[in-house]
């Protein structure tokens, strides 16, 4: 792993970028290197668990040198494991959010062209009423595809599943959701037997 952090401190502290990840490197690893300054932080294995207050981006995507405008979460909650393995969350505001739900997209390869609102040429010519109603259909098209995402998952056991067990890791991540040891209940004879009655 340290030559993965090696590596991606390396490449990102001679490019321009505010983020890399280890897949756009050539490693299968879930890491996430964020540049602040001088400085590089390291994400291994992120999560959103908490996402809060959408934003739309103007963003370039490095596939095909086009700009799109993208939705991003501009408070947000990562769960990720730090450099010496510990399992950890951090609350995350502005800018840093947005870079980090960038590079989390990357992880999953997922890329602005793939969701994002592709701005061409006459798109910033055009009055500000145009540019506003193109943007509200666009953001009215994502909440139907979300609907439509929704039905899917439900309607598929296996990916309820996992979209549930996704939800009950977020809720104890954030502690909406509890979770209590209970020691068993034995009867007399089992508690004898582990010495715990004479």
């Amino acid at each position: 792993m340290q030559e993965i952090l090696i590596d991606l401190e390396d490449t990102i502290k001679n490019s321009d970028r505010f983020y890399l990840t280890a897949n756009q490197i050539g490693y299968t690893q879930r890491v996430v290197c964020i540049k602040f300054s001088d400085d590089c932080k390291f994400f291994m294995n992120p999560i959103l668990s908490e996402k809060h207050k959408i934003v739309l981006n103007r963003e370039t995507d490095y596939t095909d040198k086009k700009e799109y405008i993208i939705p991003r979460y501009e408070n947000i909650t990562v769960m990720f494991q730090n450099e010496a393995g510990v399992p950890t969350a951090n609350q995350i505001t502005g800018q840093t959010a947005e870079v980090m739900c960038q590079a989390i997209d990357s992880l999953e390869g997922i890329f602005p062209s793939d969701y994002g609102l592709e701005i061409l040429p006459e798109f910033d010519k055009a009055p500000k009423e145009e540019q506003q109603k193109v943007i509200n259909e666009y953001v009215s098209s994502l909440f139907e595809f979300k609907d439509v995402l929704e039905k899917d998952i439900k309607s598929d056991d296996e990916a309820s599943k996992a979209w549930d067990a996704m939800r009950f890791l977020a809720g104890v991540s954030d502690g909406s959701i509890k979770v209590e040891k209970k020691e068993p209940k034995l009867n007399r004879k089992q508690r004898r037997s582990m010495g715990k009655i004479i």
